[in-house]
């Protein structure tokens, strides 16, 4: 199976449980905190890239920085709190 499927199963099920009104587990948390790890590496190692290039060729890309940057704090609140905030499968 593939880890885009893994994530959209476990999405699913934390929807369930959500709907039931239970607690969701650690182990049914797994995906998102792996996906939002990698949305929190990359948006910030990005922004982090356009500001380093800015600073040293004298242009910053403001709009394109501040973009990876609110994406790389959603990757961060979806690895903390393991919840799929950006899947649509809330």
């Amino acid at each position: 199976m593939a880890f885009r499927d893994r994530v959209r199963e476990e999405a699913d099920h934390q929807r369930e449980l959500r709907a039931a009104g239970k607690a969701i587990p650690a182990s049914a948390r797994r995906y998102a905190r792996i996906a939002g790890a990698a949305t929190f590496a990359l948006g910030s190692g990005g922004a982090g890239l356009i500001v380093a290039l800015g600073v040293i060729y004298g242009q910053l890309y403001y709009g394109a920085a501040l973009f990876l940057a609110a994406l790389g704090l959603f990757g961060l609140v979806q690895l903390v709190s393991g919840r799929h905030l950006m899947t649509g499968r809330r």
